[in-house]
């Protein structure tokens, strides 16, 4: 509101920020008093949560209109924008344990995580969907084809997960195209079942072929064996050892420990041949596995290098920003480039950091791996060196029995032979069966469910974000608002004007509905409430300044506010009147030189007025108007000239409020804003106390407490602000009592 918004009638203004002026009847109704709320218990309620209640009673239309518009902008953009994903899944047993065919093998809980983790990382490996994408079914599809990176694209819409840590590995693509997410679902099964679950089978296979190859071998050796002893027999007529003696067959009992150690050896080298073929195929595809993001991030948590660049990092971030917001521009920039270089430097660093940990990280991965390989070649080795001197071993002892007997010894080396070609072919017959029978167990990783054309889309999801969407967008805004309001700082409360403005309260005024507002301004008997509830809650604002201790010490008092549009007018013209109707002699002086308004309230001429007095146009006595009220004068304020500024500091305004004084038992001055301009500073020097005018949901704490400061810069006297719109301190009209003022006021 205006400090203008006044009108004329029989009756003095109502409050600022009803859009209408209403005057006071000189006969007073009946009255009860009303609940008085503590100031302390208001300030109380309006801290916290409570400025945000207040923002939203002030702004609630905006914020409920601007969060549905939005709200609906939102919710149905996110529903027109979130195309339909169709979710293909495919199902992968990989079991805790081997599934052995004739013995049960218990498996350990933390070996199987780590086997669970290994086989899904082995499935989101590039080497597996490169395998995948180069299939025809799916290099032909459309969402391939438009790629420029198609394996990043299928792995970020790649999920691989164990639901609820159970043995079933759930793969799942989701694309805009049901079929192809299906087709891509089960292109990456087989292509991890072909290139990683499939290569230990052909490896056994192999090995398989390997031991059949070697059983024939060491089978026909056997058969020449049992050859070569049938005819040395028969060329020695006999194949009796009885003439043997005791030193021939300790020497033929050496022999054959050693020949059969060595055989033994033999086979262990064949055996670790094997296995060592075996970890080579597993190492290679293991280092096919690129080193995640994520893993490196981990290394770098514990890695003491990469801790203490990023301390430093943040170290310079915060100097930078410390810098910046403390030191003045010219340091500032003297400064800030070396902190910049140096974090550059520390960033460069941390980067090649991450390459190194990442170059760990790919070692490590092969570390055990080549443990085992190296543990394998050593053990190779020493089944080498002992094979070489068991060898040597083998042929020292045949040297020394054949000088026993050239004939029974190669009998008896033949029959030892023999029986070792026998072992030895028992040996991997045993091995050979062992392997079938492992061959026709069920394997560890088994596909258990492929993937189908899912027929429904994810609607669900689309759902939840369009309603994410529209309730994002409804509080948004709101939020918006009530945080740009609460900035701010506007008065909620005459507690927060007392507290944190550090100014008295000496009374509130409430604010009018509009209706009663425009009805208070005519004589009839409707809003006699409102009438009542305003004109008492001003009559307690004058009844203090009748009964201030300061006696003759405040009878010329300045009405003003912070800036315009806060009632500042309106209370000094009720004021006025309500000193008026309590006997005291009043005269109104509108001192507000550039936006006058008095003399359009009480319906009289704007000149002669306070201008031309301070101009010595005029004497004093020709400006004071008597009004329709009893006790009551007002001094127009005259016609402004651009030589008013001068006047105001040349004492004239001194002289005219004592010559007031004297004639008057109260001068209310209706001044300027403090703000905005300079009129009512000076003006403020020569009164004898100064009321601040403050508008609730209007007025800013901010505003008010630069007010009171140019006051106290001035020495002013502050006596108080009145706080229209508040709710506490005011008696409200008994609707009982209606008949009997409506009879006191006929009777008049």
């Amino acid at each position: 509101m205006s400090d203008s918004n006044v009108s004329a009638g029989s009756t003095a203004a109502v409050p600022a920020g009803t859009g209408s002026v209403a005057v006071l009847n000189s006969r007073s109704p009946f009255y009860i008093d009303a609940e008085w709320q503590s100031p302390e218990r208001e300030h109380a309620q309006g801290g916290g949560m409570g400025v945000y209640l207040h923002a939203f009673r002030r702004r609630w239309p905006a914020v409920i209109f601007l969060g549905l518009v939005a709200a609906a902008v939102c919710a149905g953009g996110a529903w027109f924008l979130v195309v339909p994903q169709y979710t293909a899944t495919a199902l992968i047993r990989v079991s805790a344990a081997n599934q052995a065919v004739l013995f049960e093998s218990s498996g350990d809980a933390r070996n199987f995580e780590v086997y669970k983790s290994t086989q899904l990382e082995y499935l989101r490996s590039r080497f597996v969907l490169v395998s995948a994408l180069r299939r025809p079914e799916v290099a032909r599809l459309a969402a391939i084809r438009n790629e420029l990176d198609p394996v990043q694209w299928v792995s970020e819409r790649l999920s691989v997960r164990y639901p609820g840590d159970a043995e079933l590995m759930q793969v799942s693509v989701t694309g805009e195209k049901g079929n192809e997410a299906a087709a891509l679902v089960n292109a990456i099964v087989d292509a991890y079942m072909e290139e990683v679950v499939d290569v230990e089978q052909n490896e056994r296979r192999n090995r398989l072929g390997e031991l059949d190859q070697l059983y024939v071998e060491k089978e026909s050796e056997v058969r020449k064996l049992q050859n070569d002893l049938k005819q040395l027999s028969a060329q020695l007529e006999t194949g009796d050892s009885q003439a043997l003696t005791l030193k021939q067959q300790i020497t033929l009992q050496q022999f054959s420990t050693y020949r059969g150690e060595l055989v033994g050896v033999s086979l262990k080298i064949m055996r670790t041949h094997g296995e060592i073929a075996l970890k080579n195929a597993i190492r290679d595809k293991a280092a096919q596995i690129q080193v995640a993001e994520s893993e490196i991030d981990a290394a770098g948590r514990v890695d003491p290098v990469m801790v203490q660049l990023q301390m430093r990092q943040a170290e310079l971030k915060a100097l930078t920003a410390q810098m910046r917001d403390t030191v003045r521009p010219e340091f500032a920039n003297r400064y800030e480039g070396r902190y910049a270089r140096e974090l550059a430097e520390v960033e460069a660093k941390i980067q090649a950091r991450r390459e190194e940990l990442k170059q760990e990280l790919e070692k490590k991965r092969l570390a055990t791996l080549d443990e085992e390989l190296e543990s394998l070649k050593f053990e190779l080795a020493i089944l080498e060196q002992q094979q070489s001197q068991l060898q040597q071993q083998v042929e020292e002892v045949r040297k020394t029995a054949e000088t026993f007997g050239k004939g029974s010894i190669e009998v008896e080396f033949l029959r030892a032979e023999v029986d070792l070609a026998r072992k030895t072919l028992a040996t991997i017959a045993e091995e050979r069966n062992k392997l079938r029978i492992e061959l026709r167990s069920k394997p560890r990783i088994t596909l258990v469910q492929r993937a189908e054309s899912p027929r429904l889309s994810d609607q669900d999801r689309r759902l939840q974000l369009s309603l994410l969407g529209g309730l994002g967008g409804f509080c948004l805004p709101g939020l918006a608002i009530l945080w740009w309001d609460t900035r701010r700082k506007t008065v909620n409360t005459s507690a927060e004007v007392a507290k944190d403005a550090g100014v008295e309260i000496l009374g509130t005024v409430p604010l009018l509905p509009r209706r009663a507002a425009r009805a208070l301004a005519s004589e009839s008997g409707r809003h006699r409430h409102w009438r009542a509830v305003f004109s008492e809650a001003v009559r307690h604002v004058a009844a203090r300044l009748i009964r201030s201790p300061c006696g003759e010490a405040s009878k010329v008092i300045l009405v003003t506010s912070a800036v315009g549009g806060e009632g500042k007018t309106t209370l000094s013209s009720q004021l006025a009147a309500t000193l008026a109707e309590m006997g005291q002699s009043v005269v109104l002086v509108d001192f507000d030189l550039r936006r006058p308004s008095l003399d359009t309230v009480f319906g009289v001429d704007r000149s002669p007025g306070v201008s031309e007095v301070l101009r010595a146009e005029v004497a004093l006595e020709e400006t004071i108007q008597e009004t329709h009220l009893e006790n009551l004068s007002l001094i127009a304020a005259g016609t402004w000239s651009r030589y008013g500024m001068a006047v105001l500091a040349n004492g004239a305004v001194g002289s005219l409020f004592r010559e007031l004084r004297d004639k008057f038992d109260f001068v209310i001055v209706d001044g300027s804003p403090l703000l905005p301009v300079a009129d009512a500073r000076f003006i403020s020097t020569s009164v004898d106390g100064v009321i601040l005018s403050v508008l609730r949901d209007t007025s800013r704490l901010p505003k008010v407490t630069a007010a009171r400061k140019v006051l106290d810069a001035f020495n002013v006297r502050l006596l108080g602000a009145v706080v229209t719109g508040a709710a506490e301190d005011v008696y409200y009209y008994d609707p009982r009592y209606a008949a009997t003022a409506a009879e006191a006021d006929s009777q008049s």
